[in-house]
């Protein structure tokens, strides 16, 4: 298009380039353009092209992860902010260490599953630990509620602040007195 045909009388600047670089490329030229191939695909391989790296906020619990299972995860979510509430079994032993153990790898897993392998930005967490799956809703043994720390106050949902005698830890509510479940 922009190229023409160089004649042998025409003096245009790219006629000379033309005349000048022989109308081939060196070897030098083709070996750089193979490296800079190579970088860019490795660049892309490691970085990846406009993959944000989406990392959990809940550190992961530095003991071992006691015997649960999750049950049921309920997206509860608004818009501009992702919310979970997350049923988990629990048959271990009913002190509130152990319960605060068990809803710390629940809330661990399912912020690191839904954050980093699904690339959410989950916001808060209703976690819910009960001793059997077939229990009612409002049966649970102990709860905690996590807040991301950088979610602002005034986006933080009223149903997400326990008070009374629930234990702040950090972004967390701890919960360990259900009224509705008599204490064994």
């Amino acid at each position: 298009m922009f190229l023409r045909r160089v004649e042998a009388g025409d003096d245009s600047l790219t006629a000379r380039i033309r005349r000048l670089g022989g109308g081939r490329r060196s070897r030098a030229y083709w070996l750089s353009v193979l490296f800079m191939a190579v970088v860019g695909t490795v660049l892309i391989l490691i970085f990846g092209i406009g993959r944000r790296q989406v990392v959990s906020v809940f550190p992961k619990p530095g003991f071992i992860s006691p015997d649960f299972q999750i049950f049921r995860v309920v997206d509860m979510s608004v818009p501009g902010q992702e919310r979970l509430s997350v049923m988990a079994v629990f048959q271990g032993a009913k002190e509130p260490e152990s319960l605060r153990a068990a809803l710390d790898w629940v809330l661990y897993s399912v912020l690191n599953d839904y954050n980093n392998r699904q690339r959410r930005q989950v916001q808060v967490v209703w976690a819910y630990l009960y001793e059997d799956s077939l229990a009612g809703v409002a049966n649970w043994r102990a709860m905690a509620i996590y807040v991301d720390p950088l979610v602002p106050k005034r986006r933080i949902p009223e149903a997400a602040v326990i008070g009374g005698d629930a234990v702040r830890v950090g972004a967390v509510e701890y919960d360990f007195t259900n009224p509705v479940v008599p204490v064994r």
